[in-house]
């Protein structure tokens, strides 16, 4: 397998940044149909990655926590409804797996399958930011590459 990183990832990277609070993340996930996004700083640096299970895994505490203000748990007194400030700085997975753009898919795929991650952040030697790969890219290449 000589395929590299750069012949099958995403080009057009969309991204949000790190103060966006959490209604502008899902509607950002749900507009964009993805699972996850790149979160950057002011500069343009990728700081992390937001997935669809972070806006889940808050949204869950929130509502246990309602369960238990419910019952007049210890919970009461938490303001409700506080995960909807929270930021992508906050939500975000730390630190975001990265990949040059020649290492190869094979790589790629040990690479994701050891960390768990799903999506690999591709950073030029710069350290700039210049596309992702996801499952679909690797299964999609393995497919081409079988089949060619």
């Amino acid at each position: 397998m000589n395929a590299k990183v750069r012949d099958v990832m995403t080009t057009r990277v969309d991204m949000i940044g790190h103060s966006a609070v959490f209604d502008e993340i899902a509607a950002r996930l749900s507009e964009l149909r993805v699972s996850a996004l790149p979160v950057v700083d002011d500069q343009y640096t990728v700081t992390g990655v937001v997935y669809d299970t972070d806006l889940l895994d808050a949204e869950a505490v929130e509502l246990a926590r309602e369960a238990l203000r419910a019952s007049g748990g210890p919970a009461a007194t938490l303001p409700s409804r506080a995960y909807r400030n929270l930021t992508a700085d906050d939500l975000t997975t730390h630190p975001s797996i990265t990949i040059a753009p020649d290492e190869s898919v094979e790589h790629a795929v040990r690479l994701m399958h050891n960390c768990r991650a799903k999506l690999l952040i591709v950073m030029d030697p710069a350290g700039r930011l210049v596309g992702t790969v996801g499952p679909a890219n690797l299964l999609t290449a393995g497919n081409r590459l079988r089949f060619s």
